[in-house]
């Protein structure tokens, strides 16, 4: 269990406003997407967000299974860069 203070952080960051979002740049975006917590950029709320979201697109069916298998080697190695980060363990 992580100590409360975590979780106290969290709290405290903002949700993104889409307007906002809209303007981000690659950085700003990936930066609050990816899960390094010793980043300022880095948002949780943003991040749930989207796995709520990849419930919703799986019901799109081919048309976001298609997009995944055209954009597989830069998730991969996305995911890859991420696992070896946080575990010092490459995702297996």
């Amino acid at each position: 269990m992580r100590p409360l203070r975590l979780r106290d952080r969290y709290r405290s960051v903002p949700s993104p406003v889409a307007e906002a979002v809209d303007k981000w740049t690659a950085d700003q975006y990936s930066g609050a997407l990816r899960h390094d917590r010793k980043n300022p950029l880095f948002n949780p709320h943003l991040r749930q967000l989207l796995h709520v979201g990849y419930k919703i697109a799986s019901k799109m069916g081919p048309r976001y299974i298609d997009m995944l298998v055209a954009c597989e080697p830069s998730i991969s190695r996305n995911v890859t860069e991420i696992c070896t980060a946080v575990t010092s363990n490459p995702c297996s």
